[in-house]
């Protein structure tokens, strides 16, 4: 029980840490969109449509304490808490497989991800994503052990909360599609005859129904070319970069595996490893962006199989393997913290130049739209509001312009604006006042000692 206190201190102490960063400046364009959903989803009018990103879970959890706070903040300290959770239960779902002090040498080991750390300071779902895929595993495991109603019922829940959690959750699915075979072979089917499996699976099935539902309506956007993808790599890049991607509990993945091999036919280990498989070969053979925070719900699963290096030394001396993962998770937190203060400095201005634009009427063309509807409140063109897109073409820009009074925000951070903005240059801006349009507004900032313009906000009247 004495060990279980020093879980509890790092849950919490991680937690405090990340809300402690929750007020940065910095807000990128899906944190802007998720926060302005979770502030709008007790709005009668607002135009919300979660199938869109199948955001559900965060974006309700979210909703009531955006409604009192900040809403950029409100879904950092979600985020936060889904953070806290994800090494609660890795710590759970180790100490099950493995024993105590793997559990919490599994749980320390998940902040050796600079990654993790980082982007569970972040508005995004990657981090609640870990959390329920790291909660299910466990449940399911907890099922295993003891087929009774309870545990069938937990299971079916928080699998049907994890698929309500981000699209890409199905692959859950197929990490349960995995172990069952390789654990049971043939018998899998029987599985089917039991009871409390049978209330598990009808129990799912709603839950079921509208992850299918969610993928079958975003199939399009689902297999199209990700627009403003910036690093397309090596099928191989998350193996060639473990460190960066899983963190640095991997250097003790090698005498893991010593372990590991004596116990693979073990349900725990087959688990852990179909998780791992499943979830990394998916992100480098099938999405072609590779970008370490997409493989982060993989993370727990690295960690938890890592940490059974803990197994390779008698019992009495475990703990100094523990205080050895802690120093590689001490490294991951400062990695984490100085990619924290390195991003802080990036896409800011933005909460500046929106509120100066919640006073406009008239139409506005937005760079960083998602940030600007967060921070003026304007609503999009598309569902009846005045804020629009950029544009292509600065000669279609031209067009739609004009005879009309408009605004048009520009920033030096969204790489997806179109080339006429992007990058900012003189030579664009040139363009743009010989075309009528003046600087009304600008977002100043320091950046490295010098003060820099971040965004602007050029107007035309008609």
């Amino acid at each position: 029980m004495k060990l279980d206190y020093i879980v509890y201190g790092v849950v919490f102490a991680f937690f405090i840490f990340l809300i402690s960063n929750a007020t940065i400046e910095s807000v990128w364009p899906d944190e802007a969109m998720y926060a302005w959903d979770s502030s709008h989803l007790l709005h009668e009018s607002a135009n919300i449509d979660l199938a869109k990103t199948n955001t559900y879970l965060t974006t309700i959890i979210a909703a009531p304490l955006a409604a009192v706070i900040d809403p950029l903040v409100a879904y950092r300290v979600v985020v936060a808490a889904f953070a806290a959770l994800t090494l609660l239960f890795v710590y759970l779902l180790t100490k099950e497989i493995s024993g105590e002090y793997t559990g919490i040498a599994a749980a320390i080991a998940v902040l050796s991800s600079s990654v993790f750390v980082f982007i569970s300071s972040r508005a995004l779902v990657d981090t609640p994503l870990a959390a329920m895929f790291t909660a299910s595993i466990w449940s399911l495991y907890r099922l295993e052990k003891n087929r009774s109603l309870k545990n069938a019922v937990l299971f079916s829940i928080l699998t049907g909360l994890t698929l309500l959690t981000k699209s890409i959750a199905v692959l859950l699915l197929i990490v349960y599609a995995l172990y069952f075979i390789i654990a049971y072979k043939s018998k899998v089917f029987s599985l089917l005859r039991e009871k409390n499996i049978q209330i598990s699976v009808a129990v799912m099935i709603p839950f079921l129904a509208a992850s299918v539902y969610n993928i079958v309506r975003n199939l399009s956007v689902l297999m199209s070319p990700v627009k403003g993808a910036i690093f397309i790599a090596d099928k191989f890049y998350y193996f060639m970069h473990p460190i960066t991607s899983f963190g640095w509990v991997v250097i003790l993945l090698l005498p893991a595996i010593i372990v590991i091999r004596k116990n693979i036919k073990k349900k725990g280990v087959i688990l852990l490893l179909s998780w791992a498989v499943v979830y990394i070969l998916w992100f480098s053979f099938i999405v072609g962006e590779k970008v370490p925070r997409y493989v982060l719900p993989a993370v727990p699963a690295v960690a938890s199989l890592s940490a059974m290096s803990v197994m390779l030394v008698p019992k009495n001396k475990r703990i100094i393997v523990v205080i050895a993962i802690a120093l590689l998770a001490l490294y991951g937190l400062k990695g984490g913290l100085d990619i924290i203060k390195a991003k802080s400095t990036s896409y800011i201005g933005l909460r500046d130049v929106g509120e100066y634009l919640s006073n406009v009427d008239h139409e506005i063309y937005a760079g960083s739209r998602r940030a600007i509807r967060l921070f003026s409140g304007k609503e999009y063109f598309e569902y009846g509001g005045n804020l629009k897109k950029l544009p292509e073409s600065f000669d279609k820009f031209l067009e739609d312009t004009a005879n009309k009074t408009v605004s048009l925000e520009i920033d030096v951070w969204e790489y997806t604006q179109p080339s006429w903005v992007y990058p900012l240059n003189q030579e664009k801006i040139n363009n743009l006042m010989a075309n009528g349009f003046n600087i009304s507004y600008t977002a100043n900032r320091e950046i490295n000692g010098q003060k820099v313009t971040v965004a602007a906000v050029f107007t035309k009247s008609s």
